[in-house]
């Protein structure tokens, strides 16, 4: 409900996925739903470990293209 898929989209995001976690494959005992922080849009299933790692990886993108940005100024 948080991300607005029902339950049944989520049981049919799981079976396409075959209850993997969709970045590194692994059957976790609980699927995570990813989304994006910026758009909302729910991207797909993952296992914790990866949706936290993923979500440290956009921030370190979000931090690369600022110090780009300010190298290139400066």
């Amino acid at each position: 409900r948080r991300y607005g898929i029902t339950p049944e989209d989520y049981f049919a995001m799981a079976e396409k996925q075959q209850n993997r976690c969709a970045v590194c494959g692994v059957i976790p005992s609980k699927l995570t739903v990813d989304h994006s922080h910026e758009t909302g849009r729910v991207r797909g299933l993952l296992c914790l470990r990866c949706n936290i790692l993923l979500r440290s990886l956009e921030e370190t993108d979000v931090w690369l293209n600022n110090a780009r940005r300010y190298l290139a100024g400066t």
